[in-house]
């Protein structure tokens, strides 16, 4: 029940808002220090049922409800105070925007009136973080003249626009005037809400979330069209089901390709070595297909999205829950925004035989051979270490990957894997920042150990994150492949050494040992491949929160990645 008394109008604007986001079934809440958000932090302090999340910095905050929300698979409200607090949430917000991720952002702002003349920390929130969010609410300052059926409405409606599959972030701009802090007498505002009385006396929201819409599907004939020829099935991100995919590629007896970002990367059914197999002479069984069933997108691998943008396709399909078709090359014949799981299924026929999938077994010899090279190097290096990781996570572990080297080693590796970790990653917009954030707020979600796979460049741009570790129940384990800077950038064909070095690699020459000691975080550097393993045994017997440093030349790993797929274009 709702209560009628509230110390000031500002606390029972915060209060009405909260309570109908928890309502609908928000229950992680991520906040920052700061004055003008105090309605609202204060509004949060008094829900025992909320889990509240703090963090010193907002752009590592955002990072943190991100990794909350894709571990939980939940939306998770943020608050911020005001002036540039609410910019440092632009990277995380792009990011949720970009892959669907459901985040409620309420950002304190000042009153119109100190707009413009110069009020400390007033800055114009209007558009700042420009067409990403799917609804910016901009609350005029609380006021008996705006009745609460309205605010609740507002907020309902825009809350709606993110309730189904497609996900998305809403903005709400909440203009507090003071007085901020509240006294110690409550005032009855039972006039003021006795037009949503039912609504204080139940505990419902003020709107349902709509009943979702049922998935567009092709016509029959279309579809039998589109089954009747050669094709192939690739499976990306933003796939939140993943078994009827498999079903229908098993009734159809097309390839089914899977990127790093799926749970069927580590299917035995599925092409794991995508870039191996494009290579090689066998290939060409991939090359013969004219029909193209693509499930999701933002591919890791270069060389699939390579071959998706050039072949020649009959007919290219994309199925995901979102806006637009995931297709860089612009060519898709038709565009499904649906889930994956419910359109395979509507067209699953009775009778349908499950098969064997094609190449599902020379991708396992593909495999099998990659895992005995990297066997039997010795060396300490970052696929070699990839490799070993893979090797000792824990089945169904959460494995989150740093862009650049760290994703790439492990789609190439991933068929060596003895066990299958659930892969998450910020591919939205594929930064480096907020990675070590993101671990964290998967960790808080997580009742399994967390690793973070990581590269230089990206941990010491989140360093200050560290400090989230010490609220963590479930331990995070960070590997960091320490290759002096952007290694990945020695792929690229500058034509200067010296160049490559000043203006894109940026070599730092730091070690993470007293970065970690400020932190209170155990910190290992392991000299061999031997040593990185038992660190890692170690730390997940013993539960405890690590960084385990691995100092490696990129060289090598450019080494490999060039080699991967060269003898096959040789021959």
């Amino acid at each position: 029940m709702f209560p009628p008394s509230h110390p000031d109008l500002n606390q029972l604007w915060a209060e009405l808002l909260l309570e109908e986001l928890e309502r609908r079934g928000i229950r992680h809440l991520c906040l920052a220090p700061g004055s003008r958000s105090t309605p609202l932090v204060l509004a949060a302090a008094r829900r025992p049922s909320l889990t509240l999340h703090h963090h010193l910095d907002e752009r590592g905050l955002g990072f943190l409800a991100l990794g909350i929300a894709k571990q939980s698979d939940a939306t998770v409200a943020v608050i911020t105070t005001s002036g540039t607090a609410v910019a440092n949430l632009y990277p995380a917000l792009i990011e949720a925007s970009q892959t669907g991720v459901r985040l409620v952002l309420l950002t304190a702002d000042r009153p119109p009136r100190l707009q413009d003349c110069g009020a400390n920390q007033a800055i114009r929130q209007t558009h700042i973080f420009s067409d990403y969010p799917r609804r910016v609410l901009r609350l005029e300052p609380p006021s008996r003249d705006t009745p609460p059926e309205s605010l609740l409405a507002e907020l309902g409606e825009a809350l709606d626009l993110i309730a189904g599959a497609a996900g998305g972030v809403v903005q709400i701009n909440c203009r507090f005037d003071e007085p901020l802090y509240p006294g110690s007498e409550l005032e009855s505002f039972s006039r003021y809400l006795a037009s949503v009385a039912p609504w204080c006396e139940g505990d419902q929201p003020w709107t349902q979330p709509p009943p979702a819409p049922r998935a567009p599907q092709p016509d029959a004939a279309a579809w039998q069209v589109f089954k009747g020829a050669p094709g192939v099935i690739v499976v990306g991100a933003q796939v939140r089901s993943f078994r009827a995919i498999k079903a229908l590629a098993q009734a159809l007896g097309w390839p089914l390709i899977a990127d790093i970002q799926s749970p069927l990367k580590f299917d035995a059914a599925a092409i794991s070595q995508a870039d191996q197999l494009l290579a090689a002479p066998a290939g060409v069984a991939l090359r013969d297909c004219r029909h193209l069933l693509q499930f999701g997108g933002r591919l890791v691998s270069k060389a699939l999205q390579r071959f998706i943008d050039e072949h020649r396709w009959e007919r290219f399909w994309v199925v995901h829950p979102g806006d637009y078709p995931l297709a860089p090359g612009r060519n898709q014949s038709a565009f499904f925004a649906a889930e994956a799981d419910a359109w395979c299924q509507d067209l699953m026929e009775e009778g349908e035989a499950e098969c064997q999938l094609p190449l599902a077994e020379l991708n396992r010899h593909l495999a099998v051979a990659l895992h005995q090279q990297l066997s039997a190097d010795e060396r300490l290096t970052e696929p070699t270490a990839v490799h070993r990781l893979l090797q000792l996570i824990p089945e169904g572990a959460p494995l989150v990957a740093g862009n650049s080297l760290a994703i790439r080693l492990l789609d190439m590796i991933a068929g060596t894997a003895t066990n299958a970790p659930r892969i998450l990653a910020n591919r939205g917009a594929s930064g480096i920042e907020g990675l070590t954030a993101t671990a964290a707020g998967v960790a808080k979600a997580s009742a399994r150990p967390v690793t973070l796979l990581v590269g230089d460049t990206a941990f010491l741009y989140d360093l200050n994150s560290l400090i989230l570790l010490r609220e963590l129940d479930t331990p995070l384990i960070i590997v960091v492949l320490n290759n002096d800077g952007g290694g990945i950038f020695r792929l690229l064909p500058v034509p200067d050494q010296e160049l490559l070095k000043t203006h894109y690699q940026r070599p730092h020459g730091l070690d993470f040992a007293a970065g970690c000691a400020q932190f209170g975080v155990d910190y290992r550097c392991p000299r061999s491949l031997a040593e990185f393993a038992a660190d890692y045994r170690d730390a997940l017997q013993r539960r405890q929160h690590r960084v385990i440093e691995l100092r490696c030349d990129a060289d090598d790993s450019v080494a490999f990645i060039r080699g991967l797929t060269a003898a096959y274009k040789s021959s």
